[in-house]
């Protein structure tokens, strides 16, 4: 038992001591380091759902039933094991793609806008993501059968001593008008008009009800980090974390394109569309191209596979 307990000691304190696992070399970075860890972490989480659901097809007096539940649980966790792996590939894939060590922002509150109701009346906004108290956005998903409703309020959030701005966005089933979430994002615009997304209280609804606030996260809590939204000065093949929260918020975003063009309900842009290609390690194959007009903002969301809209704004309203 000594012996077993110095080897579970001795695999927690490898990763502090910089020496990588399974064959991950011994020259890896922080930041591989952590896609390990948190692959570690994903099998940990994979295993204690199966044995739950063990346990809950042994209550099953049923023996076929049983038996049909315990080839369902071993399925699922055959599939969760293999997205742990694909989490991995996906991460260190950024890694390299970032080529960074840690991700660790120190940012000055007197590098940002003091008041952010001042954007738009007297700070210039920075011109793909226009922080303009009042301006309001509506999308449709044919697709998914929701409309969501982005607004820019007049409150102000202090968070690691930055003012940022709340952006209220509600998604609802387009036919019932029932909610599905209800998301607060705070975003705070710098001096140079660099924009900077510092976190989110989302609440996810099912039937009209509150049944987790999955997703949200803020800066400088549990390990967040905060993220470039926008760009002042976008360069294209610049590639950026959006959001940082190990396991929980890690999008991030390549530019594509400053030269783009793309079509809305509501507005349009000709060889001047900036366009996204936004990506996370956490769902692997969820991938979407974001494509923002001037003085607009996003005005098509689009599945790069099939080169066809998702997300289309349709209404576009400012004060």
């Amino acid at each position: 038992m000594a012996g077993a307990s110095l080897i579970l000691v001795l695999a927690l304190m490898l990763p502090r001591l910089g020496v990588a696992q399974d064959g991950e070399g011994d020259e890896s970075t922080s930041c591989e380091l952590q896609a390990v860890a948190l692959r570690n972490a994903c099998g940990s989480d994979v295993m204690d759902d199966l044995w739950e659901s063990r346990a809950i097809c042994q209550n099953n007096p049923d023996d076929n039933e049983r038996e049909e539940c315990f080839d369902e649980a071993e399925d699922e966790y055959s599939e969760e094991r293999q997205l742990c792996r694909d989490q991995l590939e996906a991460r260190n894939d950024l890694c390299d793609e970032l080529d960074e060590d840690r991700y660790f922002v120190e940012l000055d509150p007197a590098d940002f806008v003091a008041d952010p109701l001042t954007i738009g009346a007297g700070v210039t906004p920075n011109p793909y993501f226009p922080l303009v108290q009042g301006y309001r956005w509506v999308y449709v998903s044919e697709e998914d059968g929701e409309t969501i409703t982005v607004v820019v309020t007049d409150q102000i959030k202090m968070i690691e001593g930055i003012p940022c701005l709340v952006v209220n966005d509600v998604v609802v089933l387009t036919d019932s008008e029932e909610p599905i979430e209800d998301t607060d994002d705070y975003y705070a615009q710098d001096l140079e008009g660099n924009v900077w997304y510092m976190g989110e209280i989302a609440f996810n609804y099912e039937d009209g009800e509150i049944v987790d606030i999955d997703g949200s996260w803020q800066a400088g809590r549990d390990g967040a980090q905060p993220g470039i939204i926008m760009f002042a000065n976008s360069q294209v093949d610049t590639v950026y974390r959006q959001e940082y929260l190990p396991g929980e918020a890690e999008d991030a975003g390549r530019i594509i394109s400053l030269t783009g063009m793309g079509e809305s309900e509501a507005a349009s842009c000709d060889n001047d569309c900036l366009i996204t290609d936004d990506f996370t390690p956490i769902e692997p194959d969820a991938e979407e191209q974001k494509v923002y007009a001037p003085g607009v903002g996003v005005i098509l969301e689009i599945d790069p596979e099939e080169g066809e809209p998702v997300l289309e704004l349709i209404e576009f309203e400012t004060p």
